[in-house]
């Protein structure tokens, strides 16, 4: 009998034990910006936009950096941020027969690396300081939360210009 009270405290203590360290880390995806594209109504609703003929590319990196290019009809993006410095630019393309416009979304930010655990390792999260645009076809771009995590969903919402 009091071998098997041993038994069952031991078990008591290792269930736990081997629940954590089964963790999958599907809860601990990379802190990859989601970005909805958005624009506001005449009633001054915000409503969900899909893109034709806008390309979108990252600026000041050595690879390819083309998100989105022109053909692709889009109404949400991936848009990754830099590690090794504290801002990431993007320039949105846009063609049409008669011109081409191009605007640059700048986002500054801080990067926190975070600790989530032995199995799944770290991850970043970006603190945005400031978003700005120049040119005419984006009219703003707001980060809701503040800051960017691993949480998944839309981090970033890109309003377009209608006018």
């Amino acid at each position: 009998m009091r071998q098997f009270r041993h038994i069952l405290i031991l078990s008591a203590w290792a269930l736990p034990m081997l629940a954590s360290c089964s963790d999958t880390c599907e809860q601990n995806q990379n802190a990859l910006p989601s970005a909805g594209f958005y624009a506001v109504d005449a009633e001054g609703q915000a409503r969900s936009v899909t893109t034709d003929s806008v390309a979108v590319v990252g600026v000041g990196l050595e690879t390819d950096s083309l998100l989105s290019p022109t053909t692709a009809q889009i109404s949400e993006l991936y848009m990754p941020f830099r590690i090794d410095t504290d801002r990431t630019q993007y320039v949105f393309v846009a063609t049409s027969q008669q011109r081409e416009v191009r605007d640059t979304v700048t986002f500054d930010y801080t990067r926190v690396l975070r600790f989530a655990s032995a199995e799944c390792g770290v991850s970043y999260v970006f603190h945005i300081h400031d978003i700005s645009t120049q040119g005419t076809l984006i009219d703003s771009v707001v980060c809701p939360k503040g800051f960017i995590d691993n949480t998944s969903g839309e981090n970033l919402r890109i309003y377009f210009r209608t006018e």
